[in-house]
């Protein structure tokens, strides 16, 4: 036993040895695969190296700040109530497919940035019908100017498309179009036509929606296709959740009758395509 054990302490001992001698070890030479596949490359070395590159992520420095326009179209929610506010029992959306719609995003970080986007929702009210069966009249629309703030995440990846995910605030300025008959206080469209369509309140009578100014939530999603460097296609969806508190007045005379405040809910979905340029 007492060979073995010298044999041990020798091998034990030898790299410490040759460390303090300034003995250095020589490095292992590269491992090299060898590849063999006549199909393709008849011609190759039989010891030639395979190298795998590294997967090819969406640009960070060069896409920093985009800025794009988009084509959107709405959905309300809720379109149809016993009654929103007096007698509008059915909102109707109203959609522009110009593409004035912009945005821009700026990512402070390789996955995470901040996207700033406008958008103009409008919805048309629509009356009880006085009589079963018959037509519905509108007394003016809703107009909400979308000021959009979320925080987006991006998944990059190696193809040319970019899904993402965020959410934010809207700030919603907001705003009642009256139609012309009903704010001058005519009992419907065919009397106020019947004479002459008049400027002037009836008898006196005129009446006023005030929607207040408000702050909605907003979840969206989307995917962006990449053209090229610079150039990409972005298709969007996104759910606001957004409630407009209304006040409602009939004014006579000089008296003024306030038949108080009242939360109008116009959540609704928003799909949008849109076209955008990198910096």
């Amino acid at each position: 036993m007492r060979p073995f054990l010298v044999c041990v302490l020798l091998l034990a001992a030898a790299p410490a040895w040759a460390a303090t001698n300034g003995y250095r070890y020589p490095a292992p030479e590269p491992r090299r695969v060898s590849v063999l596949n006549l199909a393709r490359a008849p011609a190759a070395p039989a010891d030639a190296a395979i190298y795998r590159p590294a997967p090819r992520l969406a640009p960070v420095l060069q896409d920093q700040v985009r800025v794009g326009t988009r084509v959107t179209y709405s959905r309300l929610i809720d379109e149809d109530k016993e009654t929103f506010l007096g007698n509008i029992t059915h909102l109707d959306e109203i959609n522009s497919l110009l593409p004035y719609k912009l945005y821009a995003d700026w990512h402070f970080q390789p996955d995470w940035g901040v996207e700033l986007s406008y958008d103009r929702f409008r919805a048309r009210t629509l009356n009880r019908p006085p009589e079963p069966g018959g037509e519905r009249t509108s007394d003016g629309s809703f107009a909400l100017n979308e000021l959009t703030a979320c925080l987006m995440w991006r998944y990059r990846n190696d193809s040319d498309w970019t899904p993402y995910a965020g959410a934010g605030l809207a700030l919603v300025p907001a705003q009642f179009d009256a139609a012309t008959w009903w704010g001058y206080g005519y009992n419907s469209p065919e009397h106020w036509e019947s004479v002459g369509e008049p400027r002037t309140p009836y008898k006196g009578k005129s009446r006023r929606l005030d929607p207040h100014d408000t702050i909605g939530c907003v979840v969206a999603a989307g995917c962006k296709r990449r053209l090229s460097d610079r150039w990409s296609l972005d298709f969007y969806l996104r759910y606001m959740k957004v409630d407009v508190d209304t006040r409602y007045t009939i004014t006579l005379g000089r008296s003024v009758e306030d038949k108080g405040v009242k939360s109008i809910p116009l959540d609704h979905f928003t799909a949008g395509v849109g076209i955008e340029y990198a910096f």
